[in-house]
């Protein structure tokens, strides 16, 4: 098995580099030279070291806007002393004779970048055989390598780039124009938040893809919001997965049951018949009784601690439940990190890049919570900005949406105020950046909208 030779096409390879060198005008030659870059992901998907060498001399010829014909591709490897290397200016006439009057650039690139991906395969086993046969690390963290050495192997590298198009283009413009009639399908897979308001502003819900990050100081309500938008979430017939690095599963159970059944959660935390009665008793067992017949889809783990971990359930969620809209983080700081406190900020935006790259993977929502530094506290009106974000870093930077919390009565025990609390939009990809003010019902672990009138 191991004396045969990886897949290759020498004839495919010397196709492609003589069709570039015979175009006859200029203008042919690039257009041919395009058409491969388009295919191959580089010189290195060459088999033949050789065509790797006179394939880069073609590109620098190409950007210094020079010809490309194998007189000028002999002096420029002659130049770089690689014309030796190649087999001389004789092999390159041996690449055009294989080419026939017409030829297509592209499908011959094509098929170099075929084998090339086969090849990688192979690599890429033997790489993961060897994770297994060592087993250094975390079987998670080995377990995605392993997958996402197998999806960089197949991706395409043009893969999303596709062809240039008119911005008058007729058939996008007749996409675009039935969903300003009729509204876009996007729409109907955004992620309502539970809060009428906030709704509005982001157009009718999170929107898949996207990463929300929610900022607050300790003690405000982050962890609260984040249940909420998973209870709303839920409720619209999505399904959502809350990661809870601070809380158990326990303590995330109790706050979803004060919410949904409106019982006090000290009632609930204490237990017993002083603390909670009948009614109360009636109230639990029909939250519980309804979130059975309306099928709710919320999925809690308080042992997911990694970004690897996290990833690796709910890529295996999405594949056995079949969906997953929403991804509740809680929270970034809390991540664990081999790096040292000076080097926080890094591991913290690291952190972030990825819960943004996995919401683009997974095409899902992922509400990440972080925590604000302490400048808010010497404002005036204490109110927080987009910038207090702790250990920020990449984070402003990833995220589509941030929300930041705000409760005038947590520094203010007699403001008039007391009881509502301000989601402001400090961030806002697509669409406007305003305040939304709710109603915090604390005993119940929630927040709601306030009433009309």
């Amino acid at each position: 098995m191991t004396d045969r030779t990886p897949p290759h096409d020498i004839t495919a390879e010397q196709k492609v580099l003589g069709a570039i060198m015979t175009a006859t005008t200029a203008a042919d030659q690039n257009l041919r030279l395009a058409d491969v870059q388009n295919a191959l992901a580089g010189g290195e998907d060459f088999y033949r070291p050789a065509h790797q060498i006179v394939y880069e001399a073609l590109v620098r010829l190409a950007g210094r806007n020079e010809p490309m014909d194998p007189v000028a591709v002999a002096a420029e490897l002659s130049k770089n002393g690689d014309l030796a290397r190649v087999g001389g200016a004789p092999y390159l006439h041996t690449c055009t004779e294989q080419v026939p009057v017409s030829l297509n650039a592209g499908y011959y690139a094509k098929i170099v970048s075929d084998r090339a991906v086969l090849r990688r395969l192979i690599e890429v086993g033997t790489r993961i055989a060897q994770f297994g046969w060592e087993g250094v690390g975390e079987v998670d963290d080995l377990v995605d390598q392993a997958r996402a050495a197998v999806t960089d192997t197949i991706t395409s590298p043009t893969d999303g780039q596709g062809d240039l198009i008119h911005i008058l283009d007729e058939d996008l413009w007749s996409v675009v124009s039935d969903e300003m009639e009729h509204g876009s399908d996007q729409a109907g897979r955004r992620v309502p938040t539970g809060f009428t308001d906030l709704d509005i502003m982001t157009g009718g819900g999170f929107e898949p893809g996207q990463m929300v990050v929610v900022g607050a100081r300790p003690s405000v309500g982050k962890s609260t919001v984040a249940l909420d938008f998973s209870r709303g979430a839920v409720k619209s017939g999505h399904s959502a997965l809350f990661f809870g690095l601070e809380m158990t599963n326990k303590e995330l159970l109790q706050r979803w049951i004060a919410a949904e059944a409106q019982v006090p959660l000290h009632c609930i935390r204490t237990g017993g018949r002083d603390m909670i009665d009948e009614g109360a008793w009636d109230r639990v067992t029909r939250a519980r009784t309804r979130a059975q017949e309306e099928n709710y889809q919320l999925w809690i783990a308080d042992q997911c601690t990694t970004v690897a971990q996290i990833r690796a359930n709910a890529r295996r969620h999405q594949a056995h439940h079949g969906r997953l809209d929403m991804l509740v983080v809680d929270y970034l700081q809390l991540i664990p990190s081999t790096a040292t406190a000076e080097n926080r900020q890094q591991a913290v935006s690291e952190s972030s890049r990825a819960l943004k790259l996995l919401a683009k993977e997974l095409g899902v929502v992922v509400v990440a919570l972080s925590q604000l530094n302490r400048k808010p506290e010497d404002r005036p009106d204490k109110r927080p900005q987009v910038s207090d974000l702790r250990e920020s870093g990449a984070v402003e930077q990833d995220a589509d949406v941030i929300i930041l919390l705000y409760r005038e009565d947590t520094h203010d025990k007699n403001s008039p105020r007391s009881g509502e609390a301000d989601l402001i939009i400090g961030k806002n990809r697509n669409g406007p950046t305003s305040d939304v003010t709710v109603a915090f019902q604390g005993h119940y672990s929630r927040f709601v909208d306030i009433a009309p009138g």
